[in-house]
């Protein structure tokens, strides 16, 4: 779940210029002009090898064509991040905590071996 999110913000980061890398060496744009999807859409050739079927650039383009239109044409990174996260928890079934553990899971025994006690 992490590694998809990751993905697909890399992915966003990259069509909107934010990283200096060409989308042109990842992704194909999508030539279709249907009206289901966004117009962002990118070209998902076949792939025989399990190396090229499992890379970067073709495991992300079909999570990002099934992105509504309004996730994709976000502004900026956060909001992106912001409209992707209850997809992802909607589709995946699972919840993105940002909660933090309590402290109280951490908590060292009280025997200590400072008092001597082995």
């Amino acid at each position: 779940m992490r590694r998809l999110r990751a993905d697909l913000i890399e992915v966003f980061k990259i069509v909107n210029g934010l990283d200096k890398i060409d989308a042109c060496i990842f992704f194909e744009q999508h030539s279709d002009c249907r009206t289901r999807g966004h117009p962002f859409r990118f070209y998902k050739p076949n792939c025989r090898m399990d190396i090229r079927k499992y890379s970067f650039s073709q495991r992300v383009i079909s999570e990002w064509n099934n992105l509504p239109l309004e996730a994709v044409t976000a502004e900026r990174v956060i909001s992106f991040k912001n409209k992707i996260d209850p997809i992802l928890k909607k589709r995946q079934g699972l919840y993105i905590s940002q909660k933090r553990l309590p402290a109280s899971v951490f908590k060292i025994p009280s025997a200590s071996f400072a008092d001597g006690n082995q």
